[in-house]
């Protein structure tokens, strides 16, 4: 009887462990969702790390209110604390072009693109209207320094970070506010 009092216990326990960090990732994932289309980098802030230590940044869409064609992330690095090792598209849009697949190092830079058309079908896909992870940007620590990760963004310039509505064709990010970066310290 102990013993399975004691295992019950044990895997109450680890479902509870299980059930609390799935909340703080709903809370996370919550905190992104408004009335607004947005591009978030997670997590927001990172743990200063040690030389030569490697970390993962996440790109958070959030095009739950918007029908969305195409995405162009441009995330900029001071290249002197960090180097981008690799930038990996996570299936948000179904066509994730090699050339939107680009990392400079020189300038502290990571570009991640992607459109919304089926290549298979050679026609464009239904639009993405949703909110999920776009990339993943894996990066090694070159100082151990507190530095920012954040999308570069000019609402006139089209090849800076974007999202592009369907029914416009137009970039639907207005405000500087619908782009969140990352602090690293």
């Amino acid at each position: 009887m102990n013993k399975f009092l004691l295992r019950t216990v044990v895997w109450v326990s680890v479902l509870m462990v299980f059930v609390f960090g799935y909340l703080l990732y709903l809370n996370k994932v919550n905190r992104a969702i408004e009335s607004s289309t947005k591009l978030m980098l997670l997590p927001e802030k990172i743990p200063l790390r040690a030389v030569g230590d490697r970390f993962f940044v996440y790109i958070l869409l959030n095009s739950q209110f918007n029908d969305t064609v195409a995405v162009d992330t441009v995330v900029m690095f001071d290249k002197d604390v960090l180097e981008a090792l690799d930038v990996l598209p996570l299936g948000s849009f179904p066509t994730f072009p090699e050339s939107g697949r680009v990392i400079d190092n020189e300038k502290g830079l990571v570009f991640l693109s992607a459109v919304n058309y089926d290549e298979e079908k050679r026609r464009f896909a239904s639009p993405y209207r949703n909110i999920g992870l776009f990339g993943r940007i894996s990066f090694q620590v070159k100082k151990s320094e507190p530095t920012k990760i954040e999308f570069l963004y000019d609402q006139n310039k089209t090849n800076l970070t974007n999202i592009i509505e369907v029914e416009t064709g137009k970039n639907i990010l207005f405000e500087k506010n619908q782009i969140i970066g990352a602090l690293v310290n």
